[in-house]
């Protein structure tokens, strides 16, 4: 149970927002995967704040009403979709804890700005998403007492 514990969050990633199966052979785990849920919170929360959003609600309409802007733009199961990738609202919050997932996490490893881009542009979309990832590699502490 530890090692698939530890491999979904290695590969988080690549897993969120797609749907995947586990296959086990053990009682107690299939127990605790059907108590789990292998939704990530941070969907839940993009959710939540695009009913509220007036710029994505006005894409979404706009989306609907088969505008050729919008071609690149899909819905799906609540989120707004650019290019595959899932549109990240303005709040501050939500692109924080993206950021710090993706990159000061055990898991993002603080990696260069590329991996670190890349690996949050392959899932997720906002406009400067990548000035975004370097402002904040700029303020990492540990990064900063790394160089010192």
């Amino acid at each position: 149970m530890y090692a698939i514990i530890q491999s979904m969050g290695k590969w988080r990633q690549y897993l969120l927002g797609r749907k995947f199966v586990i296959m086990i052979d053990q009682r107690s785990l299939r127990t605790f995967m059907a108590l789990s849920r292998p939704m990530f919170r941070i969907l839940d929360d993009i959710r939540q704040v695009i009913v509220h959003n007036a710029e994505l609600i006005a894409s979404q309409n706009q989306l609907n009403e088969n505008n050729e802007e919008y071609r690149a733009y899909s819905l799906k199961e609540g989120l707004l979709l650019y290019k595959g990738r899932i549109v990240v609202p303005n709040e501050v919050s939500l692109r924080s804890l993206l950021l710090r997932q993706f990159y000061s996490s055990i898991v993002g490893g603080h990696t260069r700005i590329l991996s670190s881009f890349q690996r949050l542009a392959s899932n997720f979309y906002w406009k400067g998403v990548r000035n975004n990832v370097k402002k904040f590699m700029g303020g990492c502490q540990v990064c900063q007492r790394m160089k010192e």
